[in-house]
């Protein structure tokens, strides 16, 4: 795999981003959705909080969900792993969820992949730095990461 291309999440970013498919993380207890995940479901009016409050999507641990990203993000899919409560999360339950999700992507078919880095846990830096390993080990194709602003405090 050739260098990730890093960029910092916002609407803009979103909005002229180039992939196929935007993996997202989603903690079952976090609602609405926060960081990355919750930027790509405001430019999705919501999308993937209904999806949540339907109970198609709970964001618990190993659980995938593909969505189809609509216009607002150009026709990429919305891949969403589960990844159990915030305070559980660790580098491995993380390393785990990325694995299963390569394996998922390889499936649908994905060519070119973002991957929204996670803002949750004790150690958001060290759980972004898991998934870029991760994805660096088992996906092969063009990757985006979109970086999360820092937490205040």
């Amino acid at each position: 795999m050739s260098r990730p291309k890093r960029i910092p999440a916002s609407l803009e970013a979103l909005d002229g981003l180039e992939a196929d498919t935007v993996l997202l993380f989603l903690p079952s207890d976090e609602r609405p959705p926060q960081g990355v995940t919750g930027l790509v479901d405001w430019r999705l009016a919501g999308a993937i909080s209904r999806l949540s409050a339907r109970g198609w999507l709970m964001g618990q641990e190993g659980e995938l969900c593909l969505s189809p990203g609509r216009a607002r993000l150009e026709g990429a899919r919305l891949l969403v792993c589960g990844v159990g409560e915030e305070k559980k999360v660790s580098e491995a339950s993380l390393q785990k969820a990325v694995t299963r999700a390569c394996e998922a992507l390889g499936e649908i078919g994905c060519k070119t992949l973002a991957c929204g880095l996670p803002a949750f846990g004790k150690d958001p830096a060290g759980l972004g730095a898991s998934v870029e390993r991760t994805l660096k080990a088992n996906w092969s194709g063009p990757l985006t990461l979109l970086e999360p602003k820092k937490r205040a405090g």
